[in-house]
């Protein structure tokens, strides 16, 4: 009987333990689900850095064709409670195999596997507009420097010790991305750098900067003999050496080198500041025949409390505690801009060359250009004859403005969106010079290089379009859902000159 009992009453414990069990899940979904739908929604990923799906707007023929509940879900999907915690977590899982950027994913010994592209660019989509709060500095600018230079790592500090971390390594307030090199990769990009030119004959001077690192000027002198990371000046100058004679080659290294005591990269950032971009264009201008136009005049402006790629990589509380600062630079001639989205490569939208809404945290590099769009263009009314296509990762994007000063159009090419035959893109819009602009990382990084080699030739393929289900002319409309929704900019009145190819309709080349 006792036995009896014993089974009855376990068989209850257990019984009651899956109800309690069911009824904690489906109260933990319920909650979920209801923070979902009544928090305020986050309009912008500052981790990766780029604008979140906006509610879609109810239409009957956003519902019938399918569009509206895809888009309802991308929107629920992308403002779910504590996402942006999520998404760093798994990237964090993902960084334990190698340092993801948004140019390059770095190893400590580099792959020679090509993995494929990204389907789309982060900035895509137009930022919301915020107001402007950054800081105008009245101080000459080339007197402005960070609040404990980079030139300071220099001096070898027995009593500071700096610390490996994955691919990073960390010096008092600074973090170093590592450089393995990859000379056979550096070859090929070589290699397609010189195909450019001979392709491209006499009608276009080709130019071609490789971008250091900072762990080549500011890596303590303790530890250079320690294998901590590859030499990039000797990864670069073999590059060059494999390029045909017909390509300029711009030793941006020996400037940035003289220049190093300034404020010319992030401590918490994988990116170059203003000044790191304004050494590269002088060294520029020295190769193009052109003369610089000092920093002091152009406007200055500068933004507080940026922290980068490097803290998001390493987490270290120094870093977070030392923010960088973000400063560009306004040439004084007057300029007309436009940007590209992906799968409008012929539709121009008046854009700007600084974005107002980036205004601090891990978002604020997007200054430049926005962020990474397939197409800019800038117009300036120079009258000197020279249009210019800048080719280039992110770092290109602090670089392209200082050219504002010197040619009437400038088309600065993401290799990584670009969806138009490039080579067809060049010849029709009279652009009769090209730079190559990479930092060494992508120079010696398959994906990058094949992606470059891709644009040449590539064909756009639109998008399939499906046509939404007609509604009866009769019928009412319901009232539509009102909703806080960032307005698309309008397309440009001007007509560009950015020409359409002639087999735009043919299948694309992912080679």
């Amino acid at each position: 009987m006792k036995k009896n009992n014993s089974k009855k009453s376990w068989a209850y414990e257990l019984e009651t333990t899956h109800i309690l069990n069911f009824a904690l899940f489906f109260t933990v979904i319920a909650v979920v689900g209801v923070l979902a739908v009544a928090l305020p929604k986050p309009k912008i990923s500052e981790y990766e850095k780029r604008d979140l799906a906006a509610m879609p707007q109810f239409t009957w023929q956003a519902l019938f064709s399918g569009s509206y509940t895809k888009d309802l879900e991308l929107f629920f999907a992308d403002t779910f409670p504590a996402r942006e915690k999520f998404v760093e977590i798994s990237a964090r899982m993902e960084d334990m195999r190698g340092m993801r950027m948004d140019d390059v994913k770095i190893h400590e010994q580099p792959s020679t596997s090509q993995s494929q592209p990204p389907s789309a660019p982060l900035g895509d989509q137009f930022p919301a507009q915020q107001p402007e709060k950054e800081q105008e500095q009245q101080a000459p600018p080339a007197q402005e420097q960070a609040p404990q230079q980079p030139s300071e790592l220099q001096a070898v500090e027995n009593d500071v010790e700096g610390e490996k971390r994955g691919s990073v390594f960390l010096y008092k307030d600074m973090a170093l991305p590592m450089f393995g090199g990859n000379k056979p990769a550096g070859q090929q990009y070589a290699q397609v750098i010189t195909n450019y030119s001979e392709v491209l004959g006499d009608s276009v001077t080709v130019y071609n900067l490789i971008i250091p690192s900072a762990i080549e000027f500011y890596l303590p002198e303790k530890y250079k003999d320690q294998g901590i990371t590859g030499d990039e000046k000797d990864n670069i100058d073999y590059i060059y050496s494999q390029m045909g004679e017909k390509v300029h080659t711009v030793d941006a290294y020996s400037k940035m080198d003289q220049a190093k005591d300034q404020y010319i990269y992030f401590r918490t950032d994988h990116h170059w500041t203003a000044r790191g971009a304004y050494a590269a264009y002088q060294a520029f201008c020295q190769e193009a025949g052109l003369t610089p136009v000092p920093l002091e005049d152009m406007e200055y402006h500068r933004i507080d409390g940026f922290v980068g790629s490097l803290y998001g990589q390493t987490q270290e509380i120094r870093l977070k505690e030392n923010p960088d600062y973000v400063e560009y630079f306004v040439p004084p001639q007057p300029h007309t801009t436009y940007r590209y989205v992906k799968n409008e490569p012929y539709t121009p939208y008046p854009s700007t060359v600084w974005a107002s809404y980036a205004t601090s945290g891990p978002n604020t590099y997007s200054v430049f250009l926005h962020g990474d769009f397939p197409l800019t263009h800038i117009i300036t009314g120079q009258n000197t004859g020279r249009k210019i296509a800048v080719v280039k990762e992110s770092f290109g994007n602090a670089f392209s403005p200082f050219l504002i000063s010197h040619y009437d159009e400038i088309f600065v090419v993401d290799q990584r969106y670009f969806q138009l035959g490039f080579i067809n893109f060049i010849q029709q819009n009279g652009i009769n010079e090209l730079l190559f602009i990479n930092n060494v990382f992508a120079a010696n990084t398959y994906i990058r290089i094949n992606e470059i080699s891709r644009i040449m030739y590539q064909q756009f393929v639109p998008p399939v379009y499906t046509p939404p289900v007609e509604e009866p002319e009769e019928e009412t409309q319901p009232e539509e859902i009102e909703v806080e929704e960032e307005e698309k900019p309008k397309k440009a009145k001007k007509k560009k000159p950015v020409k359409k190819d002639d087999d735009e309709d043919d299948d694309e080349d992912d080679d």
